[in-house]
């Protein structure tokens, strides 16, 4: 078997794309999936509630972290890690001003 046969029926894979695109997606048709929209836009949904709402967040975050050793902090944002989003705890972090640098290493955003 040659460079560029197709593994399952020993026939070379067509790579060449016309101009025009009609046929790139015949050429890597079992190599795409469909678009998941719904997942995405999930996504997108959560992250612009992130922005709107999270700045509402450092009226608590604000005493909360700064109370916090560094060593504390680390295994507190480690245990979240388990159950919210890592760029959920990094954006709220973002908003903690006037901590460490050791603190600011410990949330991940240094």
């Amino acid at each position: 078997m040659s460079l560029g046969q197709d593994l399952d029926k020993g026939q070379p894979e067509t790579c060449a794309i016309d101009v025009s695109g009609s046929r790139a997606t015949q050429a890597y048709e079992r190599h795409q999936s469909p678009l998941i929209i719904k997942e995405a836009l999930l996504v997108a949904f959560f992250l612009a509630g992130l922005v709107v709402l999270g700045g509402m967040q450092q009226w608590w975050l604000q005493p909360l972290v700064s109370s916090m050793s560094p060593q504390v902090l680390f295994f507190g944002a480690t245990a979240l890690t388990a159950v919210a989003d890592n760029a959920a705890l990094t954006y709220l972090g973002s908003l903690i001003t006037g901590i460490s640098q050791e603190a600011k290493y410990s949330l991940g955003k240094v």
